[in-house]
């Protein structure tokens, strides 16, 4: 639960569901829109500005800590607000308008809310619905008109709540987001929590498909591989694979003593299914991204030539543009360079993965001069064993970069066309090949 609406700030941020959580019925639809966009930049403006005087700011602040333990814990969490608490869009358990479903709403370090709202959670709570609360209770209505009244009904209606069962825990991130899963005991869990730093661990979304089918979405919003044993209740699993929506492959998932392994690449992502069949369609076939996390060591590539605008250098280290002055306000094509060589090369039984790790931009892969392909979405990974020989094999990354730079240089250069992109000399963004560029070798299946 979250205790206000529109949240303005002097930035427009983007709405990312995966790293802040929604129900797709459960939050306002006003223009002014909601604490979902705006998330992003009030944990900015609170870094870089500690005495920021906002409460909603810092409520915001005191939630992150818990947010981040259910991302490492495997917790599907989404926001919900007083209007779709009170309208009836959260029933007991369900969602209406999308038949979802949810195991318990978390009023956390809130203090003032409309008696109304209250009101209605005390009628969830009495029909079944797991209701929970944690750090600072409500102890006043919201606004002014007839505090003295509101506040101690507010005050009632809060001890109510606990008449009717509703647990209260201290505002301690670990200790309560184990309470929450003894209170909703998921249906998958993670053996071991996954590393969450600055909200970027890995994500879940859980949905259901129909009676004993289910639907798992991972994704990783860190740039490090992650790695994860994800425990399965039993009942389902003699129905179970993975579906990589970039490669469009889905295969069989492996269980061992109940438990799945999951890994993904940095920001790469993956759908496990349980409960219902694999379709025909589909085929069997591993996405590239699983095959490389099976291979267990992959050879990383260094001696690049870089080479843009007739300029050429040799490096063992791949870093930002921002890093390079004459490339810092460049947005390509920069090409780099690798011989790599083979010994042996036997085409029938091997396979060559070449994943080039970060990108900060779209990459196009020649190998030996012929073109490969183009990548643009993590995992930067391709497959590149038809291109490949015996002996030394050239390998060519072209890459392209977001604009933005360039056009901060061209404004830093005089040219009146972008002289409104001098202000941002000191807000370039990431670019080019970031690597680490690697090659794994794996046998045909």
């Amino acid at each position: 639960y979250y205790p206000f609406l529109g949240f303005r700030v002097d930035e427009s941020p983007s709405d990312e569901a995966l790293l802040y959580g929604r129900f797709a019925d459960a939050g306002p639809d006003s223009e002014a829109g909601d604490v979902l966009s705006t998330v992003s930049a009030v944990f900015t403006t609170l870094m870089s500005n500690p005495e920021h005087a906002d409460g909603r700011a810092h409520w915001l602040a005191t939630m992150r800590p818990v947010l981040e333990e259910l991302d490492r814990r495997g917790l599907t969490w989404g926001w919900v607000n007083a209007h779709a608490i009170e309208s009836g869009k959260v029933g007991k358990n369900t969602l209406s308008e999308s038949a979802g479903k949810f195991g318990a709403i978390l009023v956390a370090n809130v203090t003032a809310i409309a008696p109304s709202t209250l009101d209605s959670l005390n009628t969830l709570s009495a029909q079944g619905a797991k209701v929970i609360l944690a750090g600072e209770t409500p102890v006043r209505q919201l606004g002014y008109h007839n505090a003295q009244a509101g506040d101690a009904g507010v005050a009632e209606l809060v001890d109510l709540l606990r008449r009717h069962g509703v647990p209260h825990y201290p505002l301690q991130a670990d200790l309560l987001v184990a309470q929450l899963y003894s209170e909703i005991q998921p249906t998958l869990q993670y053996s071991q929590p996954s590393d969450s730093q600055e909200m970027q661990g890995i994500r879940q979304y859980r949905r259901i498909l129909g009676e004993g089918e289910m639907l798992y979405f991972f994704a990783n919003q860190s740039k490090d591989p992650q790695r994860l044993a994800l425990d399965l209740a039993t009942e389902g699993t003699q129905k179970l694979w993975w579906f990589d929506a970039l490669d469009g492959r889905a295969w069989p998932a492996v269980l061992d003593d109940g438990a799945v392994e999951l890994q993904l690449d940095g920001f790469a992502s993956r759908f496990l299914i349980s409960g219902r069949p694999l379709p025909d369609r589909l085929g069997t076939h591993a996405a590239n991204g699983y095959l490389f996390s099976l291979s267990g060591q992959a050879t990383r590539l260094a001696d690049w030539r870089v080479e843009w605008n007739g300029v050429a250098r040799r490096v063992d280290t791949l870093l930002d543009w921002r890093e390079i002055p004459e490339l810092k306000h460049e947005s390509g094509p920069v090409t780099y360079r690798h011989k790599y060589i083979i010994d042996g090369h036997s085409a029938t039984n091997l396979r060559y993965l070449l994943n080039l790790g970060l990108v900060h931009g779209s990459a196009k892969v020649k190998v030996n001069g012929k073109l490969v392909g183009q990548v643009s979405l993590p995992p930067f990974i391709c497959d590149i064993s038809p291109y490949l020989k015996t002996g030394a094999n050239e390998i060519e990354v072209i890459v392209r970069a977001p604009l933005r730079n360039e056009f901060v240089g061209k404004g830093l250069a005089d040219d009146a066309h972008y002289a409104h992109m001098k202000g941002y000399a000191e807000q370039t963004i990431a670019a080019g090949l970031i690597g680490p560029v690697s090659i794994a070798v794996i046998s045909k299946q």
